[in-house]
Parts: C-alpha cells; sequence; structure tokens
C-alpha cells in the first residue's frame, strides 16, 4: 500500500466536480448561431471536434501512459481552457475550425488517462476492488453537476455570453488544479513488477501491440466491439430524442428542461450500479441491459409521448450503468503499464462506431420519418448481442490480481 496516492481520491472527486461545470454544454449551437455561423459551418466545426478527438485518441492515451497520466490529463484541460477563451475571443470561421480542433485534442488527452489515474491510484492503496463503488460515486457527482451546469448555463446566458464561456474556463482551471495537486511517479510505477504478457523495458506502443496480440487482448477487442456497437445503438438514440420530443411538439425549453433533468436523475442511478454488480453476473447484466433495450426502443413505433418519455429516460440510465459495469469488468483485467492506452483504444472504437450510427440514423429518419427510424433502431440490437454471445461464449477467467 502507497499512501502517497491516498489524497488522489479525494482531488479526483474534486477534479471530476469542477471538470463537469460545463455551463454552454446544452446551448453552444445557439452560440454558433449567434455568432454568425450557418448549419453547414456549424456542421464542419463538429465534424473537426470529431475528427481531432478521433484521430489523437490513439496518441494520447499511448503518450499519457509514457509521460503520465496525470500529466496527460492535464495537458486536455489545458487545451479545454485555450478552447473557451478562443470562443469569446475569435470570431471568424477560420479561427473557430482551430479552437474545435483544439477541443478535440482537449477530450483525447482526458479519455482513458482520467480513469487509468483513478483506478491506479486506488491500487497503489491496496483499493482496486472499490474502483466500481468509487467511480459510480464519482460518474453521479459529475452527471448532477453537469445536469445544473445546463439548466445555469440558459439563464447565464440571458446575461452574457462571455460570462458562460468565462465560468466555464474558471471551472476548468481550478479542475486542472486539483489535478495539479494529485501524486504519480510514473517512473517508478513503471519499474514495478512487470505485468504478464508484457516485455520489461519494451516501449508502450511494443507493449501495446504484445497486448492485442495475446489471448486476453483479443478477448477484449470483442468486447470493446460488442459495446461499441451497443453504444452506436444508445447513444445516437439518446441524442436524437430532441428530434423524437419535437416531433412530439415540445418546445426547445421544454426539451433542453428533460434533458437536464435526465441528466440528473441519471447521475443518481450511478450509485446502483455496486449492488447490480453484486447481485448478477456480468453475463447477466449484459443480456438484460441489451435484450430490454431493444424491445423499448421499438415500442417508440407506437407513437406516444408518454411512451417515448419512458423509453427515454430508460435509455438515458440503463446504458450508462452497463457502462461503469463493463468499465470496472475492463479495468481488473488490463496490465496497468498500458492502461490508458487500452482505455483509448477502446474509446477509438466506440467514437468509430457511434460516428458511423449517427450517419446512418440520420439517413433513415430521411427515409422513413423519426419515429419509424427511431423504433427500426431498435432491431440492430441483435448485432451486439450475437458479439457478446461469441465473447461470453469464448471468455475465459483470467488472474486479475496481476494487472
Amino acid at each position: 500500500m502507497d499512501n502517497r496516492y491516498s489524497k488522489n481520491i479525494t482531488l479526483y472527486f474534486a477534479y471530476a466536480l469542477f471538470y463537469s461545470l460545463v455551463f454552454d454544454r446544452a446551448i453552444f449551437i445557439l452560440y454558433l448561431t449567434d455568432t454568425g455561423f450557418n448549419n453547414a459551418q456549424i456542421g464542419v466545426l463538429q465534424s473537426v471536434l470529431f475528427f481531432s478527438s478521433f484521430a489523437l485518441e490513439l496518441p494520447t492515451g499511448v503518450l499519457g501512459d509514457s509521460i503520465g497520466r496525470k500529466w496527460s490529463v492535464f495537458c486536455g484541460l489545458i487545451c479545454l481552457m485555450l478552447h473557451y477563451a478562443g470562443m469569446v475571443t475569435f470570431s471568424s470561421f477560420p479561427a473557430f475550425v482551430c479552437v474545435f480542433f483544439i477541443l478535440g485534442a482537449g477530450f483525447a488527452f482526458v479519455s482513458g488517462a482520467n480513469k487509468s489515474l483513478l483506478y491506479d491510484s486506488l491500487k497503489e492503496c491496496g483499493r482496486e476492488q472499490d474502483y466500481l463503488k468509487i467511480n459510480s460515486r464519482v460518474n453521479t457527482i459529475s452527471a448532477i453537476a453537469l445536469g445544473s451546469a445546463m439548466i445555469l448555463g440558459g439563464y447565464i446566458k440571458n446575461i452574457s455570453w462571455t460570462i458562460v464561456y468565462v465560468s466555464t474556463l474558471a471551472a476548468t482551471a481550478i479542475s486542472a488544479f486539483f489535478v495539479f495537486l494529485m501524486f504519480e511517479d510514473r517512473e517508478e510505477q513503471l519499474h514495478h513488477k512487470t505485468d504478464i504478457g508484457e516485455t520489461k523495458g519494451a516501449s508502450t506502443l511494443t507493449e501495446l501491440k504484445q497486448f492485442f496480440s495475446s489471448p486476453l487482448g483479443i478477448k477484449m477487442l470483442w468486447l470493446f466491439v460488442a459495446f461499441g456497437m451497443f453504444e452506436a445503438i444508445s447513444t445516437p438514440f439518446f441524442i436524437m430524442n430532441q428530434k423524437l420530443l419535437s416531433h412530439f411538439k415540445l418546445t426547445t425549453a421544454e426539451i433542453g428542461m428533460a434533458f437536464a433533468a435526465i441528466q440528473i436523475f441519471s447521475g443518481v442511478s450511478y450509485l446502483a450500479s455496486t449492488r447490480i454488480n453484486a447481485v448478477l453476473s456480468y453475463e447477466k447484466i449484459a443480456f438484460i441491459t441489451l435484450i430490454s433495450s431493444g424491445l423499448l426502443v421499438m415500442l417508440t413505433y407506437a407513437g406516444n409521448l408518454y411512451l417515448s418519455l419512458a423509453v427515454f429516460c430508460y435509455m438515458a440510465v440503463v446504458p450508462e450503468i452497463f457502462f461503469v459495469i463493463t468499465e470496472t469488468h475492463v479495468q481488473h483485467q488490463i496490465p496497468s503499464r498500458t492502461r490508458a492506452s487500452i482505455m483509448s483504444s477502446w474509446s477509438f472504437i466506440q467514437t468509430f462506431l457511434i460516428s458511423v450510427s449517427y450517419i446512418l440514423i440520420g439517413k433513415l429518419m430521411d427515409v422513413l420519418g423519426v419515429v419509424n427510424a427511431m423504433s427500426l433502431y431498435g432491431l440492430l440490437v441483435i448485432i451486439p448481442i450475437g458479439i457478446f454471445i461469441y465473447y461470453f461464449r469464448n471468455h475465459h477467467t483470467y488472474n486479475t490480481s496481476q494487472t
């Protein structure tokens, strides 16, 4: 047990709280419109954000394992601060392209590294088995903070857009300060006993290749694809509910409040993940989630507002619980030395599948209409179900105490 890492747990809660105070999250599209950008330009900016995050996901993961997860997260937060400053400093489209590229880079630096920092801090304290409980509480705080920030952002915007972004920048700066205070001796960690399947002294990239060539690595790839396929269904369905609720004649304000309320409610629901994980096996959790989600999404075909709202709530909560349990399932099995790189690889696969799914659901909406397209998406759950069947049929128990 290394007590030098114990303070990281408290600092991580503080980091997560202020990192989630993103006051423009629900209204940044409105800001871009007010700035004078048309829909095509806004689409380009979103594409730049996606491309930047997607292209840098793996390189930043490898960098995080090399220089330290703390510094990877810190660099990401600096990028986010530059983005928020740029949003109110510049007004030209080329400048905003750069600003959104920096935002994507920031997300890439943080992704994978933040949860790896938390897990390995717990591991150094001999508390890695508490990861699900701690991570669930972190996610609860983050979701409630984000939901509150989404509501407050709308009110602050009525005063000044500048205050919206200055407030978000200040919250991110405080978050970066808490990360700076965390302890991490990456050189010492890299000289720990070599993990199974890794070559002592090998580069991070070499170790990553060795991991994904091993039996455990291949099984993890199947899991990443299976879960990524489910996220490719649930995430666009959740986001595109803006269109579905608009179809039922809800106002923009009502839709915004619905999303904020669901964000807060889903945050509280994270606390149930520890109990669910204790009662049910991961295999049962996976299939219950997949089958129930698919059936409920298909029920939106009924075209009933209240039924659609109930499905919306379910899809905001259950997939998130499934995610934190899946993440814990993965964290317990992967080696510490390349943890951030492996988690970034998962994010890379997931981001790619979700992006393709957004294109598909957009096309389906144009051809079939909003209600028909959304309900049809429930049938696609058969794909991740099939991959999960293969994963569990070929899955073996690994000794996670050595990772």
